[in-house]
């Protein structure tokens, strides 16, 4: 995911989509190094709103954040989605989406990106290489991510110290991080295409054990 800068930098997208393993901020005015966010009264006032203890919610007032988001034909409804619905009510932020479909996604992004006109907060699943990353990144459109994962992200920091290749795999420019990755340890959801077993078909032909070899899988389609 990749965050971006606007004018008045909105430093609780950034957490979010930290919190979410996800993101970056866009902006159309100049780059501001994130160590000096807290010399900045209005971003030093927003940070008040974040709750620093415990988990959920990441903030104590409801806020809303825009999101790029690159679809398939089989997922193009982001808004309804159970998991985004859920974590809206556990970190108080709602995300308006902006839904891409992916044929057409590098090109959206890109003009964008160019235009510096109606910037997300942040960019999700929207496929920026590692060049992509340096170049918008050099141009001071990307937000460095290096200090808020140092103060506001312990989980992610400490799977980055025990994972070598996890910080490598993270797009940089001069040692500064712009784009966090998407991490699974369930093999089953990178399967795809998925199958399923029709339960109540199942059921009402006798077999009530699911399958759990290649054997009883075979018997249970035949």
């Amino acid at each position: 995911m990749e965050v971006t800068m606007k004018k008045s930098i909105r430093i609780i997208s950034v957490i979010l989509a930290a919190s979410l393993t996800t993101g970056l901020l866009t902006g159309c005015g100049p780059a501001k190094k994130v160590s000096k966010m807290n010399a900045d009264p209005a971003a030093a006032e927003r940070i008040k709103k974040l709750n620093t203890t415990g988990d959920f919610p990441i903030v104590k007032e409801p806020i809303n954040l825009k999101f790029m988001v690159a679809t398939s034909a089989t997922q193009d409804n982001y808004a309804g989605t159970l998991v985004w619905t859920e974590y809206e009510k556990m970190t108080n932020v709602h995300i308006d989406w902006e839904t891409v479909p992916s044929n057409s996604i590098a090109e959206r992004r890109n003009l964008v990106l160019s235009s510096g006109q109606n910037l997300p907060d942040a960019f999700y699943r929207c496929n920026f290489g590692s060049k992509d990353v340096t170049k918008y990144a050099g141009e001071g459109l990307f937000l460095g991510l290096n200090d808020l994962i140092d103060n506001y992200m312990p989980n992610f920091k400490k799977l980055m110290s025990s994972m070598d290749s996890l910080k490598r795999s993270m797009p940089d420019s001069n040692g500064e991080i712009y784009s966090l990755p998407s991490l699974t340890d369930c093999p089953e959801t990178e399967l795809s295409p998925k199958l399923f077993l029709n339960k109540p078909f199942m059921d009402r032909v006798g077999i009530t054990k699911l399958p759990t070899t290649l054997d009883e899988l075979y018997a249970t389609c035949k």
